[in-house]
């Protein structure tokens, strides 16, 4: 995540921000209020495309919010349906762009994916 981030940087590539692996876990436990400064500072909705790694107990998976397409996924290589996933992150979202136009639920896609090994 951070070399893909390093290289955003530098200007090669979309613009990209990337949570730490805890987020997804702080932010299921604990809910927005509990994440809702860890990305102070960053213009999240100036960026191009989001990470968000999650941990499900024995292997991990990736959140990734387009912000462009206006759509979030979710890759697992063991397919397993990622929907509530997608949803807890669009709920964040939702929050943390209250005044923010263009990107709202109504035209925000959610998709779970299955990545081939």
């Amino acid at each position: 995540m951070t070399l893909l981030v390093d290289r955003s940087n530098r200007g090669k590539g979309p613009s990209v921000f990337a949570f730490n692996t805890f987020f997804y876990l702080k932010l299921c436990s604990g809910g927005y209020s509990a994440v809702k400064r860890w990305s102070k500072g960053v213009d999240l909705f100036s960026k191009d495309i989001i990470f968000v790694p999650v941990h499900l107990r024995c292997h991990w998976t990736l959140g990734v919010i387009d912000v462009r397409k206006k759509s979030i996924r979710h890759y697992d290589s063991l397919g397993q349906n990622g929907d509530k996933i997608c949803q807890v992150l669009l709920k964040s979202l939702s929050k943390r762009m209250a005044v923010t136009a263009g990107f709202s639920p109504a035209n925000t896609q959610t998709t779970s994916a299955e990545m081939s090994p």
